[in-house]
């Protein structure tokens, strides 16, 4: 038997590659398992882009929720300006609005998508 799969790794990677809907499926096991976002792990994973996700997405769910987020995501840091949606390197007017509209907690490190990025998760 394995090492316990760590869903802040799944989340970070699943956003990363852009897979939405193993993301929205991440996103609700995460929740299920930490009702109090504070308590979710830091990514094992080193790659600096995918912390920096990982963190975005925590605080985007717990400001949602009226929760703090981890005291982890503080730590980490800005990553090369990346879109989560993959259509927004291919639609100039989804890119656009991407840039305008993304939630604060993903555009100060550098993310982009939409203001309703994961809301139906």
């Amino acid at each position: 038997m394995g090492r316990p799969i760590n869903l802040t790794d799944e989340l970070a990677s699943a956003a990363l590659e852009r897979r939405s809907l193993d993301l929205r499926e991440v996103v609700l096991n995460l929740l299920r398992q930490f009702p109090d976002l504070a308590l979710a792990p830091a990514p094992d994973i080193l790659d600096p882009r995918a912390r920096a996700i990982a963190a975005s997405l925590l605080e985007l769910l717990a400001g949602r929720r009226g929760q703090i987020a981890p005291e982890w995501t503080g730590r980490e840091g800005q990553t090369e300006p990346f879109f989560l949606v993959a259509a927004a390197e291919t639609m100039p007017r989804l890119k656009l609005l991407c840039e305008q509209e993304a939630p604060p907690a993903l555009r100060k490190r550098n993310l982009y998508a939409p203001v309703n990025f994961l809301e139906v998760a």
